[in-house]
């Protein structure tokens, strides 16, 4: 990372960062694709981007007044929605509660289908007060757009290795890896592994409960997603793995798809990512057919496969891209425990293995400002 100039103004508060989510939200992320800052951003630029690398530069009362300037302007939409989610950050990290909440109200008044992608790029702190917003204002609204990944059961045969990584950490990179391709390959908007956590918590709901689709769909609508994602796998050797997948329209309770995969687990990348399509592209064809009860038709699994035919022109077989999926799940582990340092450590490993990683791009980000306020 780049070192980052001392704030002239406010640079942080008091707030507390607890558990970042699992789920691996991407997607139209706000932070995706801005390039870390270099040098001071340019105040006369006037757009999202310049809001957001002032946040980055812990500038946070030049954000708050960069925000303000663009959603009173007559900017696009999506500009303003930018605006308003760095301008929120910013206030979260001065303390200033009660303003981020705000700006949250205004920011789903101008378009109340507006979604953080907050496992990747957000403080956890400003998760919860999104959703506490969100709950006031919209309560018990699902969207066909917006899908949950739940649980996947461990109930594998073999207990050893992959290379130094316990073949235990397969879940949590295994339910980061879904959440990652869809929200990379549609538009789909998915539901913070945070979120899925408490509503579960609240519903008394334990690894075994979430594989009941009635208790799937129990859930699914608490998040406010049609489609819920949950399922169990297997480690059968140490080279193999199988997977079960269902997809639950949690509207009518309907199960959509079942879907069983199984693939090499030898470190050969391009047989892993085959893998990871044939499982992936076959959840968004069952997400297909849910959104086709309420649209005329819906591309998910098309945008998924298109996804996927750039993804296999830039792995390499060579690559240590199944060991990304391990240190991925190392990271956000070090994360949960609060070990943001560490964690942001790990994160550069997953870039080394997977230089194309946006996802390690954005953690890197969210955690320095992190560590440094």
């Amino acid at each position: 990372m780049n070192p980052r100039p001392q704030s002239a103004g406010r640079t942080h508060g008091s707030i507390g960062f607890a558990r970042i989510g699992v789920a691996a939200t991407v997607a139209g992320a706000l932070f995706t694709g801005i390039a870390t800052p270099t040098a001071k951003a340019d105040e006369t630029k006037g757009n999202a981007d310049t809001v957001c690398e002032a946040y980055f530069y812990q500038e946070y009362d030049r954000a708050i007044d960069l925000a303000r300037q663009i959603v009173q302007s007559d900017s696009p939409t999506m500009e303003k929605l930018d605006a308003y989610r760095c301008k929120t950050c910013s206030y979260v990290a001065l303390s200033e509660v009660k303003p981020a909440k705000r700006t949250i109200a205004e920011m789903l008044e101008v378009d109340q289908t507006a979604r953080f992608s907050p496992d990747l790029s957000y403080p956890p702190v400003v998760i919860d007060l999104y959703n506490a917003v969100r709950d006031s204002l919209y309560p018990g609204t699902m969207d066909i757009n917006t899908i949950a990944v739940g649980d996947f059961e461990d109930n594998s045969i073999y207990k050893g290795k992959f290379g130094d990584y316990d073949f235990s950490m397969f879940k949590d990179a295994l339910i980061h890896t879904i959440n990652a391709d869809l929200a990379e390959a549609t538009p789909l908007k998915l539901v913070d592994r945070q979120r899925i956590d408490k509503i579960t918590a609240e519903l008394a709901l334990n690894q075994n409960a979430m594989m009941d689709p009635e208790h799937a769909v129990q859930a699914g609508r608490l998040l406010g997603a049609h489609s819920f994602i949950f399922g169990q796998y297997m480690i059968l050797s140490k080279d193999t793995v199988r997977i079960d997948a269902r997809v639950v329209h949690t509207a009518t309770g309907e199960i959509v798809l079942t879907k069983q995969v199984t693939g090499k687990f030898d470190g050969d990348a391009l047989k892993f990512l085959e893998l990871e399509k044939e499982l992936v592209t076959s959840l968004a064809s069952g997400i297909d057919k849910i959104r086709a009860t309420e649209v005329q038709s819906s591309d998910m699994k098309q945008k998924a496969e298109a996804y996927f035919e750039e993804k296999e022109g830039a792995v390499d077989s060579k690559m240590k891209y199944v060991e990304s999926k391990f240190l991925a799940a190392q990271a956000l582990e070090l994360e949960d425990q609060g070990k943001f340092n560490d964690a942001q450590d790990v994160w550069r490993q997953v870039l080394d293995a997977d230089p194309r990683n946006e996802i390690a791009e954005s953690r890197i980000r969210i955690l320095d400002t992190m560590i440094r306020g």
